[in-house]
């Protein structure tokens, strides 16, 4: 959830406030980030870029079952990607000014251009990251374009506009279904060392870290 409140009300900006809010913005998106990389870690699919960019990380860390890494280090190197990622609820916006869709009105748009929400096409753009989590509000979309339809006073065009809806985003769910042949993987034979009884007994999404505060009181 974000507040949202006039300057002149918050503080002067020469009082803090905005730079401590953007602080803390910004903290919070390190920390989803580091959620995002630990459940990469886990096994949970993720979109190619953010896939790509986890693996380098790993690879350069060493961060692999057994080993010990510094956290230190894996926060820094998290730190730069985290600044344009931006988490919302049907989707995450990992930004790439060039191919972000929420700017095609906007062809001028210098380097430090931030996404436009409220144009996100989030079936369409590039800089789209749907995961798990995302699914009980697509899934919510669906059903209040299903309800939708079930009014009679609506046009044939604005049944296909609804239709069109519902089929982007049950394309955006498929995105977050492991494929096939990885949702059962194939096991060696006698027991799996290292797993105890609750082994598997949570999905990789909901192991999460403790998160730290958001927004100071």
């Amino acid at each position: 959830m974000k507040v949202a409140m006039f300057e002149g009300y918050a503080g002067s900006s020469a009082s803090g406030f905005r730079s401590e809010v953007e602080s803390e913005q910004q903290l919070a998106r390190l920390e989803n980030f580091l959620d995002q990389y630990e459940d990469f870690k886990a096994g949970v699919r993720m979109p190619p870029r953010l896939a790509e960019e986890f693996a380098r990380v790993r690879d350069e860390l060493g961060d692999f079952p057994g080993r010990t890494i510094d956290t230190a280090r894996l926060r820094a190197m998290l730190a730069s990607p985290a600044r344009i990622y931006h988490p919302g609820a049907l989707n995450d916006c990992y930004f790439e000014a060039s191919t972000a869709l929420c700017l095609s009105r906007r062809p001028s748009a210098g380097p430090d251009a931030a996404p436009v929400m409220n144009h996100c096409r989030p079936a369409k753009c590039p800089n789209s990251c749907v995961l798990p989590q995302h699914r009980p509000a697509i899934d919510k979309v669906i059903d209040d374009a299903r309800q939708l339809l079930t009014i009679r006073r609506l046009s044939d065009l604005q049944k296909s506009a609804v239709h069109q809806q519902i089929e982007q985003m049950r394309r955006m769910r498929d995105q977050t279904e492991e494929p096939p042949d990885e949702r059962h993987p194939r096991r060696p034979h006698g027991p799996d060392p290292g797993h105890g009884p609750a082994a598997g007994r949570y999905p990789p999404a909901q192991r999460r870290r403790p998160h730290r505060r958001c927004l100071s009181p």
